[in-house]
């Protein structure tokens, strides 16, 4: 028989939640005693009925995993019978009661909530007692080794503590939280009937609060909502369902499983030039179509950016609406907004008194990418003097890193980000550049995912009809996606000129 050593709970545990359950249960429990959430979208859930499951690659598993479900990478990585989950009878305090362990079975291990159970000598293995909202993920490839998130596990007869209303936990199991802020909370939720995750983010409705901060924290989350009832593009996140409660409203959106562009660009360093073009091509049609309807952003940084997966080939989108502002063709903007590092130069020299448009956006996509391509700031050279540098449009472009990026990426970077707003290049022009027109093969992809974004939304639609009819899922985009081959420019001259806003090349 083989030996195991136990995991203390204060290094892997992700909630407050005991490992423990009672055995008192009542009729209208569920016939599964816990439920394994896939974190990814080619994965099925798992309901737990029987008193053992058995996890691999392997062909007499009860669970087995394959290559149409997990990376190939990380698949190698998966011994035949990886890991198993029990529900085991103990006795604590004299009273009978029933616990849940992962226990890991593999050569490469298990991770809990981003640490590895690993047996540390043949026929000593390492469990851990689970916990709901507990991540079990595989290892990943690459170095530093890391996780690779596949299930939450869910403890369907423990009583959950949280402060959400039951009309929202009917429909909706509440995981961990994936941010916070002074409005409240995002966190990561779970379709009940669907079992696919969302992200809930959540909307005060106290009228008496008071102080300035709270009730301009209000306000933009308002407007967030009201911008998103409105919105329907492959690259801007989609509002799937609006709970209306007593004390707050909330927001169940799409879940990205590739976390933010912030995220990505410091895991890599820098982003090959290859995959910035996709994901800046998918940046800008996203910021094309808001412009279309009136809607500037103002506040484009990466952190803003989802990536619907953690492959370098992958669907984008834009969220956190709650600095946008919906305008007429002839509204100016004063308010002083945005992060510091992406901020427009009309913005920082006006304090908030001076009239600014939608080409402020223009300038934060400039930031955006010369982060993307070269994974530093523009203005960090002299940190404590940002906005002068920000006001002139001073920036650093070290030969070490840019020498290898494209004249083309570099003569765009140039062009958006111009001090001023009216030689600053349009985002109908941006989508035109040759650095996108001259490459099919990128255009194709991006066509490719945001034409598979549109067949799954109207697959969602079907199944979300939404009961309160807050939100109405449309089966279709209001953008038409016209093929690759009808995008791609003419004949193109690059000019030099400073009538332009092109800087000359010597700056690189």
């Amino acid at each position: 028989m083989e030996a195991y050593t136990e995991e203390t709970q204060e290094s892997t545990q992700q909630c407050s939640e005991s490992g423990y359950e009672t055995q008192s249960q009542t009729e209208s429990e569920p016939h599964f005693w816990g439920r394994l959430y896939p974190l990814k979208a080619s994965l099925d859930a798992v309901d737990l009925i029987l008193d053992k499951y058995t996890f691999g690659q392997g062909n007499d598993v009860d669970v087995a995993l394959c290559r149409e479900q997990i990376p190939e990478g990380v698949l190698k990585n998966c011994s035949k019978k990886h890991f198993y989950i029990e529900r085991q009878q103990v006795n604590i305090m004299g009273a009978p009661a029933t616990r849940v362990v992962l226990i890991d079975t593999s050569s490469n291990g298990t991770y809990i909530n981003g640490h590895m159970l690993k047996k540390k000598k043949e026929g000593v293995l390492k469990k851990k007692i689970l916990a709901t909202n507990d991540v079990i993920g595989f290892p990943s490839v690459g170095k530093p080794a890391r996780a690779y998130e596949a299930y939450v596990f869910v403890d369907a007869l423990m009583p959950q503590s949280t402060t959400i209303p039951h009309s929202v936990r009917k429909k909706y199991h509440i995981s961990f939280r994936l941010g916070a802020g002074t409005f409240g909370e995002v966190s990561l939720v779970f379709n009940k009937v669907s079992k696919r995750p969302f992200a809930l983010k959540t909307i005060t409705k106290d009228m008496h609060s008071t102080g300035a901060v709270l009730n301009s924290c209000k306000k933009k989350l308002l407007n967030e909502l009201d911008i998103l009832q409105t919105v329907n593009h492959p690259n801007v996140i989609k509002l799937m369902d609006v709970l209306d409660c007593k004390m707050e409203q909330f927001l169940i959106l799409e879940y990205m499983e590739g976390k933010d562009l912030s995220h990505k660009i410091h895991d890599c360093q820098r982003l090959k030039e290859d995959t910035a073009k996709l994901y800046f091509y998918q940046i800008s049609c996203g910021v094309e179509y808001l412009h279309s309807r009136g809607i500037i952003h103002r506040d484009l940084k990466p952190a803003n950016i989802l990536l619907a997966t953690s492959s370098d080939e992958t669907l984008v989108k834009l969220t956190d609406f709650g600095l946008s502002k919906v305008l007429s063709s002839f509204t100016m903007m004063k308010t002083l907004c945005g992060t510091k590092m992406y901020v427009a130069p009309e913005i920082v020299f006006g304090g908030g008194s001076f009239e600014y448009t939608k080409q402020v956006d223009i300038w934060s996509l400039g930031v955006i990418l010369y982060v993307c391509l070269s994974g530093i700031e523009p203005f960090c050279s002299e940190p404590e003097n940002i906005q002068e540098l920000i006001k002139e449009a001073i920036y650093t472009v070290p030969s070490t890193i840019w020498d290898p990026v494209s004249k083309d990426a570099k003569s765009l970077i140039d062009r958006m980000l111009m001090e001023d707003p009216e030689e600053r290049i349009k985002i109908s022009e941006i989508l035109n550049e040759r650095w996108f027109q001259d490459d099919c093969n990128m255009l194709a992809k991006a066509h490719a995912l945001c034409n598979d974004e549109l067949s799954e939304t109207i697959t969602m639609s079907s199944f979300n009809s939404l009961e309160n009819q807050s939100v109405v899922l449309n089966s279709s985009c209001d953008v038409t996606l016209s093929p690759p081959q009808k995008r791609l420019r003419g004949d193109y001259t690059l000019n030099t000129s400073t009538d332009t806003g092109t800087i000359s090349a010597s700056k690189w």
